[in-house]
């Protein structure tokens, strides 16, 4: 099935928008597939190891775990405290009211984000909209306890961000919430080994042994401890800090919503975020 022309002409503001941003998607397109559902697709012929999707830091929302303070220009959004109490959905659903313009005048700040905005679903048929009787029709208690829990976080985050921005209406902030949690995918900041620094290391010290400015026991200690560094500031120290990231990436999400999935994981809290183990930050982008 083809594209209708509204979305064929988002489609083609969002690709000039991509290409501003850096973003690498060569080998995918957006596609109606027979089914009536709107996805990414392969669009050139795809070998074992090839990166399909590449995107900028700059040109994602992303928060950190634990960080406790709202980047600077959420500053006024919503209180300290607030952006505190929520979890990684809540403060990524804050960052995307924002980009969005709600609860804030546009014109303060305009959104860079806009093109990919105009992309996202107007509204989401999730648990959150069904009745009671409906959630009950799950028959599976595990899950029904967490629609439920859900429901009620989502609830006592919105009583607190209405107190900080009474602009910020309900229907718009569950909105967000939902994006955040069937868009996003997360995963430990693993930073790319600085190749740079460890051959300038390796070129000091073969450059210092030949000019007899170190012996070869000391020029072998130096670069043991150097390489230890080099290795555990980039592969170590995040993983035993916990620095898991949470991210909602331009076209990268569109393939995060990807609905064809097994059973047992639509059943799972997160499944989509999950369903995307192979990207991760390499660098100053995400690729997968």
């Amino acid at each position: 099935m083809g594209l209708d022309a509204e979305i064929e002409g988002k489609w083609s503001k969002f690709s000039e928008w991509t290409a501003t941003q850096n973003i690498q998607n060569e080998k995918l397109g957006l596609a109606e597939f027979d089914t009536g559902l709107r996805g990414v697709k392969a669009v050139s012929p795809i070998s074992s190891g090839d990166v399909l999707l590449s995107v900028p830091v700059g040109a994602v929302l992303r928060v950190v775990a634990g960080n406790s303070r709202p980047p600077s220009k959420l500053q006024g959004y919503v209180s300290d405290e607030t952006w505190c109490d929520a979890q990684w959905w809540g403060q990524l659903a804050l960052l995307l009211l924002w980009e969005k313009g709600v609860g804030r005048a546009k014109s303060i700040q305009p959104s860079s984000m806009a093109s990919w905005i105009e992309m996202l679903p107007e509204d989401m048929n999730t648990p959150l909209h069904w009745t009671e009787a409906q959630v009950e029709e799950l028959q599976y208690q595990p899950l029904v306890t967490k629609c439920i829990r859900q429901r009620t976080a989502w609830k006592v985050l919105f009583k607190q961000v209405q107190k900080d921005n009474a602009q910020i209406c309900q229907d718009d902030f569950y909105l967000a919430c939902e994006m955040a949690r069937s868009r996003a995918f997360s995963g430990p900041f693993v930073n790319r080994l600085p190749k740079d620094q460890i051959f300038l290391t390796g070129l000091l010290v073969a450059v210092s042994t030949q000019l007899n400015i170190l012996d070869a026991t000391k020029a072998a200690i130096g670069t043991a401890l150097v390489l230890l560094w080099v290795v555990g500031n980039a592969l170590v120290v995040p993983r035993i800090f916990g620095l898991t990231h949470y991210v909602m990436a331009p076209m990268i999400d569109m393939v995060s919503a990807c609905k064809e999935v097994s059973a047992r994981r639509r059943k799972s809290p997160g499944a989509a975020a999950r369903h995307l183990g192979s990207f991760a930050q390499r660098g100053k982008s995400w690729v997968g």
